[in-house]
């Protein structure tokens, strides 16, 4: 069986260290939203039978912001188009 693993993406649209884009999001949060198109790639390269996450997928439970939200389960579900993805929930 071959696995992409990936943890701890702590995905936040974070303010310190970023500059505000075009899309309305900081750079930092779309350096990490990059990490879905390079798994993507990675799961077709090498065939993967299957993704799995070990979780962590954000920052903070208690301040999500709903586009982060909608862009990290974009990102899932273009990784599903690929190979199941399984997740644990993390800490």
């Amino acid at each position: 069986m071959r696995a992409i693993i990936f943890s701890d993406t702590h995905f936040h649209d974070w303010t310190a260290f970023s500059l505000p884009t075009p899309e309305g999001y900081g750079t930092r949060f779309a350096e990490q939203l990059a990490l879905f198109p390079a798994l993507e790639e990675a799961g077709r390269r090498f065939k993967a039978d299957c993704y799995l996450f070990g979780g962590d997928a954000f920052h903070r439970r208690a301040n999500l912001f709903v586009p982060v939200i909608a862009h990290v389960r974009d990102g899932f579900n273009r990784l599903a188009a690929v190979a199941p993805v399984f997740s644990s929930e993390g800490n």
